[in-house]
């Protein structure tokens, strides 16, 4: 979408959410106040990716729940693929202080629903601090625990260590840490070890937590004790953190037995979302800015999508008509 009159684009901001009136509502709300950025709508984290990965994107405003591929997995491969990329979350379980959202890697945790009227102004203010200039740090994985935590999340995080392929676990019951897994380490130890790897891939299980808290601390103090044990292997180099580094024979196993008996298996994958019909009026300004960029076969391809929504539409089958004809071969 472009800006109107004669305010050039300044900045694209993206915003996922599966909520169609909510993305709508935002979208609207930031172009007319601030028709200079360029404001793009996914309905789910997978769509998100793709937008990303071919279009430049200033600001990342995502829900966390959601189907497909939800907030905090998007959130993972941004921090694979586009660590500087700025990010604010938006959740129904309330805002987040400043000060501790920076913490989790994120600009803001914004409260749903979200105020329709102060929103422009909040991505006017994000889009000022995510400047080229500015310094941007990347989202770790102690921030994406963080943020399960917040959502209050049952559920299992898998982890895979991008360097060594270990594979771990941690397993939260309602936001609570209550046990992780790696190798023959359990509990306490497993949250510790997994918390200072670096470049890591996750994945999500809804719902499976084991029974019982083998972690019996709170997330924010296991946090900063993670923290601590990383700035020693820092300062120490590879030999102190070597010394804290289980065997690779403790690591031959992804996950304890305890865990095993007490989790069910991996759920399959879920089935493929039918893909959401665009937005006729948009199908329509595409098709004819392809027909006078002279791309006939790209807007045969956009006047048959519309053909399929409104195949009574006048003007769509007139259009339709015309651009065969200039087709090769026809």
């Amino acid at each position: 979408m472009s800006a109107t009159g004669t305010n050039p684009i300044t900045a694209t901001i993206l915003i996922v959410d599966d909520d169609l009136a909510v993305a709508t509502s935002l979208r609207l709300a930031v172009e007319r106040k601030l028709p200079a950025v360029r404001v793009l709508t996914a309905g789910h984290g997978e769509e998100g990716l793709d937008i990303l990965r071919c279009s430049r994107v200033d600001l990342l405003v995502t829900d966390l729940r959601m189907p497909v591929l939800d907030g905090i997995a998007l959130l993972s491969h941004v921090m694979e693929e586009f660590p500087q990329l700025p990010r604010v979350v938006m959740s129904s379980l309330g805002s987040m202080p400043k000060e501790h959202a920076a913490r989790t890697g994120v600009l803001a945790v914004l409260d749903k629903p979200v105020n329709m009227v102060q929103f422009p102004a909040l991505v006017e203010e994000w889009l000022k601090e995510a400047r080229p200039h500015a310094q941007v740090e990347g989202i770790s994985l102690s921030s994406l625990v963080q943020l399960v935590g917040f959502d209050r999340r049952t559920c299992t995080m898998g982890v895979r260590d991008l360097r060594t392929s270990r594979i771990g676990a941690f397993h939260f019951r309602e936001g609570r840490l209550v046990d992780a897994s790696a190798g023959d380490l359990h509990g306490m130890d497993a949250a510790l070890f997994l918390l200072r790897w670096r470049q890591v891939q996750i994945w999500l299980y809804e719902g499976v937590s084991p029974e019982g808290d083998r972690i019996g601390m709170g997330l924010d103090r296991l946090l900063l004790e993670a923290a601590r044990l990383s700035d020693e292997d820092s300062a120490g180099g590879e030999d102190a953190a070597a010394q804290r580094v289980p065997t690779p024979e403790m690591l031959r196993e992804s996950r304890p037995r305890e865990v095993v008996v007490q989790t069910p298996p991996p759920k399959p994958p879920p089935p493929p979302v039918p893909k959401r019909p665009r937005p006729l009026n948009e199908l329509i300004d595409q098709a004819m800015d392809a027909f006078r960029a002279k791309n006939y076969p790209l807007a045969q391809e956009l006047w048959e999508e519309a053909h399929q929504q409104a195949p009574d539409h006048a003007m769509i089958n007139h259009n339709l008509r015309l651009v065969e004809r200039y087709l090769p071969n026809q």
